[in-house]
C-alpha cells in the first residue's frame, strides 16, 4: 500500500498551483464548499498549500469545515482508520537491540571528540525508565554546536556500518539521521547556543519553529551498561518537553503537550485544527477528548472550540 507521506506529495504540488492561481474570492467560496469531493490526504495537502502559498486564513477556513463537517455529519467512527485509511504501524522487530545500536554510535563519536547525549524520548527512558522505553522506535541524541567538525563526522559515518538516512547539519531542522542494518534509527539533533539559552528547530509547512530550551550542563551516566553522557538538569529538560513526564500516558504531541509552545503562533493555531481533523478522521476518541479540552483551554476566545466541543459531546462516548 502507498504510504500517506507519498500520496500528501502527490496531491500537494497541484494543490500548491491551484492555491496560487485561484484569486482570493475564488479561494473564499472554494473552501466552503460541502468537502464531501475531499478525501482526507487531498484535504490536508491542500491546507498545507493554502498555508504555505501566505493565505493563512483559507488554510484555518478549510480546516474548520472539514471539521465540521465531520462533527455535523455524524461521520465520526471509531476504528475510522483501520477501515479507510492506512493500517496503523506496528513496531518493527529488530535483529539488532537498541543498546548495541547506540554503543556502536557513541564509539564512532568519542574518538572524534564528540559527546552526544541521550535527548528526548530516549532521555526519557533513562530516568523513567531505567533503559530504552519498550515501545520506542529511534534513539534520539542531542548535541551541542560548539565548534563541531561536520565534515569529519559525516565522513566517520559514511566508513561505519551505519546509513545516513538524513543530513540536514547546516539548514533546518538541523540533524542527521542514520541507520544500522537491522537496528533502529538513531537521530542526533544539534542544539544551538544562543545566550543563556540552547535552541533546537522544527519544519511544518516550510516553516521554522523555535525550540528555546534553558541551556544545561552534561554529566557521565550509564544506559543498560553503556557510558553515555545526559544533561545534568535531566528534570528540567523532560519538564520543558512532555510536562509530567513521570507518570506514562499514551497521549503526548511534541508540539502541543510541550511547555515550549507559542500557542499564539498562527502556525501552531492551524496545526492544532490539522491535527484535531486527523484525529477525528481516524476515530481517535481518546486523543480527541484529550486535545479538544486542551485546545478550548489555549484559545477561549476562540469560539470555533466550544461549538465544536458541544456538538462532539453525544458522539465522544
Amino acid at each position: 500500500m502507498i504510504e500517506k507521506k507519498y500520496l500528501i506529495k502527490t496531491f500537494y504540488y497541484p494543490s500548491v498551483l491551484i492555491s496560487r492561481w485561484f484569486s482570493d474570492r475564488m479561494v473564499s467560496h472554494w473552501v466552503l464548499f460541502d468537502n464531501r469531493i475531499w478525501n482526507v490526504v487531498g484535504s490536508l495537502a491542500m491546507v498545507e498549500a493554502l498555508y504555505r502559498s501566505g493565505r493563512v486564513k483559507y488554510s484555518e477556513d478549510l480546516l474548520e469545515n472539514l471539521i465540521s463537517h465531520f462533527v455535523e455529519k455524524n461521520k465520526f467512527i471509531p476504528n475510522y482508520k483501520e477501515k479507510h485509511l492506512i493500517a496503523k504501524k506496528v513496531k518493527p522487530a529488530f535483529s539488532v537491540s537498541f543498546k548495541d545500536t547506540l554503543e556502536l554510535f557513541l564509539n564512532l563519536m568519542y574518538p572524534l571528540g564528540l559527546k552526544p547525549f541521550l535527548a528526548f524520548g530516549t532521555l526519557l527512558g533513562h530516568e523513567r525508565n531505567k533503559g530504552f522505553i519498550p515501545w520506542d522506535l529511534d534513539i534520539d541524541l542531542g548535541i551541542i554546536d560548539d565548534n563541531i567538525d561536520f565534515n569529519l563526522l559525516v565522513s566517520a559515518l559514511k566508513k561505519s556500518p551505519f546509513k545516513i538516512l538524513k543530513c540536514s547539519h547546516s539548514t533546518v531542522p538541523f540533524k542527521i539521521k542514520c541507520r544500522l542494518k537491522g537496528g533502529p534509527v538513531v537521530e542526533l539533533v544539534l542544539f544551538v547556543k544562543q545566550g543563556e539559552h540552547f535552541i533546537t528547530y522544527s519544519e511544518i509547512f516550510g516553516e521554522v519553529v523555535e525550540r528555546k530550551r534553558c541551556s544545561f550542563a552534561l554529566k557521565k551516566s550509564t544506559m543498560e551498561g553503556v557510558s553515555v553522557y545526559v544533561p545534568a538538569n535531566a528534570t528540567r529538560f523532560l519538564e520543558e518537553n512532555y510536562g509530567d513526564w513521570r507518570n506514562p500516558r499514551s497521549i503526548h504531541h511534541f508540539l502541543f503537550d510541550s511547555q515550549l509552545t507559542d500557542f499564539n503562533s498562527s502556525l501552531v493555531r492551524v496545526c492544532a485544527k490539522k491535527y484535531f481533523f486527523e484525529l477525528l478522521s481516524n476515530g481517535d476518541q481518546k486523543k480527541c477528548r484529550h486535545y479538544l479540552t486542551l485546545f478550548k483551554t489555549k484559545y477561549p476566545e476562540e469560539k470555533f472550540w466550544k461549538k465544536i466541543g458541544n456538538k462532539l459531546t453525544q458522539q465522544l462516548k
